[in-house]
């Protein structure tokens, strides 16, 4: 049934440009590892449930969780992801959000200054100057995607220090993964499943 599920999504999500996260009704869930602790976590991202176009994050931990919703883009011209929120991925809002632009080419860059937003009131409205850069595509073989995928690497400058990461970007499943490199923390985002709601197919 979940191949079924990916199989039916891929089809409707082809694109190369853009409005893959509009697509009501379809899921992602991602596996968390952070180099300080002793466990995985799960992460996922759905369609708001107040207000579109919004996208929720859902952090499930140990002993709870936390969710947020966040607005985004995404359209013919580029995509723009919000960052994570919640416990240990608070610090996350010190490198630019997952973003990027139609057409892809290698050497693209983008600049992202913003002021942090985040639980951490050490890191709530902090400057931060950002760049993001498209290295190039790659083959991706983590989790559940194995194809293609083009690889972004963002670094943050602020008060704090300088701060990177870098994500992967696939054409049909959109961000599969996110590496933040935070200090003594590095934390791990990775797509391990990607699914449709029963209310979604119901409607087709």
């Amino acid at each position: 049934m979940r191949c079924l599920f990916i199989i039916v999504a891929l089809i409707l999500v082809s694109c190369d440009s853009g409005n893959i996260y509009f697509n009501s009704g379809f899921g992602w869930r991602f596996t968390v590892k952070n180099s300080s602790i002793e466990r995985t976590d799960t992460l996922s991202l759905s369609e708001g449930d107040f207000w579109y176009p919004k996208l929720k994050w859902d952090l499930k931990v140990e002993n709870g969780g936390y969710a947020v919703e966040k607005l985004f883009t995404d359209n013919s011209e580029m995509i723009k992801l919000p960052s994570p929120f919640g416990f240990y991925l608070n610090k996350i809002e010190l490198v630019p959000h997952p973003e990027i632009h139609f057409p892809i080419n290698t050497g693209d860059s983008y600049e992202s200054n913003y002021k942090a937003d985040s639980q951490d009131k050490s890191v709530d409205n902090l400057n931060v100057e950002g760049t993001l850069i498209v290295v190039g595509k790659v083959l991706f073989g983590k989790g559940l995607l194995k194809d293609s995928s083009w690889v972004i690497n963002a670094e943050g400058n602020s008060s704090k220090g300088k701060f990177t990461s870098t994500y992967y970007f696939h054409e049909k499943y959109g961000f599969v993964y996110f590496k933040y490199y935070l200090g003594k923390d590095t934390i791990e985002i990775e797509l391990n499943q990607f699914s449709v709601t029963e209310e979604w197919k119901s409607k087709q």
